[in-house]
């Protein structure tokens, strides 16, 4: 698991925007997120499932040309940006990340701010209550990536779309409890000496509060319409000798927020 550390004043966490050429109306809203990241000189972290696919051939990267090119926009002008994989995008590799400035951090990641310890995940890792899930991982993601190196695009592309489709199919039809991220993983993770876990994945926005000041929250999904992300800022008085004002638990400098808000 990398580990970042970072001194920004303010940070922006998404997850489950699914953007696709077909979905022109999100893209036009993430894009307007990214010019209030930018305008705030933030640093932004992607939690997994922003792309609906993801596939390394020349039709999906061209379709996703115009949004990867405006977040490599966004780091040149100072506001750094990384990226965890989801369900959805777990092909994304480093390379093509690295050509516009993006930071890859795999499936897990945790980001040192001040003296807290904060968890960034897309989430599927948390529902360990989905064990059919957790299983197709082990035994599926490894064959999906070898075949992504030699199947020819438009055949790639077909099969992803017919297989997105059954999935979506399949999960309205499950339990929602396999979805749910248990108390138990929580609390290891806490044990583990993490402060906060900042997630998305089972389109359940949540913001919990434990004790000893620890956090949970669950980023929004982009879906009918509608979606959100969480912000974090510093707090007003800064400690002596610091730049950095995160006073208390930090899930007080922690909002969720929806993107028609101002």
């Amino acid at each position: 698991m990398k580990t970042l550390r970072s001194s920004a004043s303010s940070f922006y966490f998404v997850a489950d925007i699914h953007l696709s050429p077909h979905r022109p109306e999100t893209t036009a809203r993430f894009l307007s997120l990214l010019n209030t990241v930018e305008k705030s000189r933030g640093e932004l972290f992607l939690l997994g499932d922003i792309f609906d696919y993801w596939a390394n051939n020349g039709a999906v990267r061209r379709a996703n040309a115009p949004v990867l090119e405006r977040l490599g926009r966004l780091v040149d002008a100072g506001c750094p940006v990384h990226f965890i994989i989801g369900n959805r995008d777990f092909l994304m590799e480093e390379k093509v990340l690295g050509r516009y400035g993006i930071n890859f951090l795999g499936e897990e990641a945790t980001l040192i701010v001040g003296d807290r310890k904060i968890l960034l995940s897309h989430g599927h890792l948390l529902a360990t209550n989905d064990t059919v899930f957790l299983d197709y991982r082990a035994r599926m993601w490894p064959m999906f990536r070898f075949l992504d190196l030699f199947l020819p695009g438009p055949i790639e592309n077909r099969l992803a779309g017919h297989f997105m489709q059954k999935s979506k199919e399949v999960i309205g039809e499950q339990d929602a409890e396999r979805f749910r991220i248990p108390d138990e993983t929580i609390h290891r993770y806490f044990q583990d000496g993490f402060d906060v876990i900042i997630c998305g994945h089972t389109h359940k926005p949540q913001q919990r509060d434990f004790e000893g000041g620890k956090a949970l929250v669950v980023l929004p999904p982009w879906e009918k319409g509608g979606g959100g992300y969480a912000i974090m800022e510093e707090g007003p008085i800064s400690p002596p000798g610091g730049s950095l004002g995160f006073r208390g638990p930090i899930s007080r400098h922690l909002k969720l927020m929806d993107t028609a808000s101002p």
